[in-house]
């Protein structure tokens, strides 16, 4: 008998909340069919979509709404304009839109008053330590998703190939993802589990399509048309060709924002060193000289594929060249990072990694070590897997050259000395924003990230 009073009480609770929420339901729903009449699909399923995020018990919803409530107010305000305009030049009567209109968008903007109620007060106020941060995730997601498919001139969203304008339902679940990923990063104990786990997830989903595609499955294709999924061809490819700068570029974007993260959440390849290498669990002493060996192998990746070009050689040829070179860097994944516990192929053998680290010192954002607190522990060298945060590191007070970023040593420090710095200053707020910028991009990249 109680679990059914316990069940009935929980169906009202829930009834009260959506006949509260109602408002907010019927702007956001009239806002979608005013997209679909003006032949704005991605928007008409972004918004007609939307009210689902009310099922998340999250203030960062509250927040996000509100936001949208605005869009949809300043949305209003303009179609009324244009509409307006346009009949006085066609000489046609106005006032009685411009009341319905302007009526509207004002019913729109203050239906998110509905937030101030006791009822959904109580709903929204979870996680408020970082639901500034999942509001900010979730609006650069969608932002730029929504820029990228407006700019692109291929449908860059996969949604989009199998149902047109659908691309907005991918939109608004890539940017819920990207909510969810910074409050699981910066509420995480272990950091290093929770950026292994998203990190292996992008890798998943990207060389799955890349298998759908080899099946035949052309839709799952950036281009319709399939490319070596090596690192190394982000360099060696347009040099090979003379064309073809969209990896170059948007590696080069990567690195102003995020510096070297690239190398610890971003690319496709290096998940897998990662989870070789934590095989593992204590990762053996590596030396720095190796490094050196990264940079010749950038200037020959460069140097061959320049070779490759102007001699003529098949494109074939220099394909399975291609290939053998990631096979071999594969062996290097199974057969040393595995057994050293160290992320020997991203360290020693991928020429991104030594762009990404060289390029990423004019990024801000950095590793520091408070000296004051640290007691040379070395919890943080255990954690570590890019072999940067040796002895010497931890006296200096700062993270070695070649450090992605990737955050593993500020959950294994057991005395929390170890935060990220913005300038040097090395602040909480430091590591809100570059979650939040990590967010961002691994959702984006999960969405667009193709062959």
């Amino acid at each position: 008998m109680k679990k059914e009073e316990k069940h009935s009480g929980k169906i009202k609770k829930f009834l009260k909340v959506l006949f509260t929420l109602l408002p907010v339901i019927i702007s956001i729903e009239v806002l979608a069919a005013h997209f679909s009449r003006h032949n704005i699909p991605a928007m008409t399923f972004f918004a007609l979509l939307f009210p689902l995020l009310f099922f998340l018990k999250k203030e960062w919803v509250k927040k996000v709404t509100i936001l949208f409530l605005l869009v949809g107010f300043f949305e209003w305000v303009r179609t009324t304009y244009v509409l307006t305009m346009i009949r006085i030049h066609y000489q046609m009567p106005f006032l009685r839109m411009i009341i319905i209109l302007v009526s509207v968008a004002f019913l729109t903007l203050i239906s998110g008053l509905v937030f101030k109620t006791k009822t959904l007060k109580e709903r929204y106020s979870q996680n408020s330590n970082t639901s500034t941060m999942s509001t900010w995730a979730f609006i650069l997601t969608a932002v730029v998703l929504i820029i990228a498919r407006a700019k692109s001139p291929i449908l860059i969203l996969l949604a989009d190939r199998f149902l047109p304008g659908s691309g907005g339902v991918e939109i608004l679940l890539l940017a819920t993802y990207s909510a969810f990923v910074v409050e699981w990063l910066f509420n995480s104990k272990k950091i290093d589990g929770i950026r292994s786990k998203i990190w292996l997830f992008f890798s998943i989903v990207f060389f799955s399509q890349v298998i759908l595609g080899l099946l035949g499955l052309n839709k799952f294709l950036m281009t319709g048309k399939l490319h070596l999924p090596v690192p190394a061809m982000i360099v060696g490819v347009p040099i090979y060709r003379g064309y073809g700068f969209f990896m170059p570029i948007l590696l080069t974007v990567t690195i102003i924002f995020v510096g070297p993260a690239w190398c610890s959440y971003l690319c496709y390849i290096g998940a897998w060193d990662n989870s070789l290498a934590r095989k593992t669990k204590v990762p053996k002493a590596f030396s720095v000289k190796y490094r050196f060996i990264q940079a010749l192998i950038l200037i020959f990746v460069a140097l061959i594929a320049y070779l490759l070009r102007v001699l003529g050689v098949n494109w074939i040829i220099a394909s399975i060249l291609g290939g053998l070179f990631g096979i071999v860097g594969v062996g290097i994944m199974i057969f040393i990072s595995r057994k050293l516990g160290v992320m020997a192929h991203c360290t020693t053998y991928c020429p991104i990694g030594i762009i990404t680290t060289v390029l990423g010192k004019l990024n801000p954002f950095r590793i520091r070590i408070n000296r004051d607190t640290c007691t040379n522990c070395m919890a943080c060298t255990l954690a570590c897997r890019y072999n940067s945060l040796t002895p010497e590191n931890v006296k200096n007070g700062k993270a070695g050259f070649f450090c992605t970023l990737c955050g593993d040593c500020l959950t294994a420090c057991p005395h929390t000395s170890i935060e990220y710095s913005f300038y040097n200053k090395a602040t909480i707020t430091a590591r809100k924003v570059f979650f939040v910028l990590i967010a961002v991009f691994h959702a984006v990249f999960l969405g667009v990230a193709r062959i």
